[in-house]
């Protein structure tokens, strides 16, 4: 049985122990940004739970296209609505 759940949670920094500490006990897989400090939780060593399978944030896969493409200072988008009213 697959099991999704979402969890809103607080700590005073990014830094990866938070993560462990509000992790433990949990494993599966958890969509966040790339940050580095979090790659502990993927450790065989990981305390607290089975190493967590990383799924990035496509948001940040999605600005780097936008960054690629919008050379012109238009997004892609939107200079597909501006050439429709030519």
């Amino acid at each position: 049985m697959t099991c999704r759940i979402v969890a809103f949670t607080y700590a005073p920094g990014w830094a990866g122990q938070n993560a462990e500490q509000i992790l433990q006990g949990s494993d599966g897989i958890l969509q966040l940004d790339d940050y580095a400090d979090y790659n502990r939780l993927t450790r065989p060593s990981r305390t607290g739970g089975a190493p967590i399978t990383l799924a990035q944030c496509w948001a940040h896969a999605r600005r780097k296209l936008t960054e690629v493409f919008n050379h012109d200072g238009v997004v892609p988008e939107a200079r597909l609505r501006h050439d429709d009213h030519r």
